[in-house]
């Protein structure tokens, strides 16, 4: 679905994000669909005016390199009129990067739980060893 912002609103706050369109998303193999945005508002350093929501995690702050990878496109409607393939193409560039993030994820995650696992045995291990005087 598509969304217009209340500019005099927006405006009357500063112009920031967390004034801006709302847009929720998520990142995970088993979510229902990939949520993506574009806008021509959009800087290298800023969302300006995207207020972006992790849907799990509400309250956590968002990159926008991470989610220009994988979310958020600048619209760039010059381009968009010259080439007509535009927003396909930069679907394609969202999608790929949605996979690599769940992988470069589930990678952490996989690192994270065997640390964990050998914390637990070096716990267990000392534990069971008698005490040296």
């Amino acid at each position: 679905f598509g969304l217009r912002d209340h500019y005099g609103y927006w405006k009357s706050k500063g112009q920031t994000s967390s004034a801006g369109k709302v847009f929720y998303y998520e990142l995970c193999r088993d979510s229902p669909c990939h949520s993506v945005f574009f806008d021509d508002n959009v800087d290298a350093d800023d969302f300006k005016a995207i207020c972006p929501v992790d849907a799990k995690q509400p309250d956590a702050k968002c990159s926008i390199l991470a989610l220009s990878q994988s979310h958020i496109c600048k619209a760039e409607p010059l381009r968009a009129i010259k080439d007509r393939y535009y927003f396909i193409g930069e679907l394609r560039r969202l999608e790929d990067g949605y996979e690599k993030r769940l992988v470069a994820r589930e990678r952490l995650m996989k690192a994270i739980c065997a640390v964990r696992a050998m914390v637990r045995w070096r716990v267990a291990a000392r534990s069971r060893s008698p005490a040296k005087a």
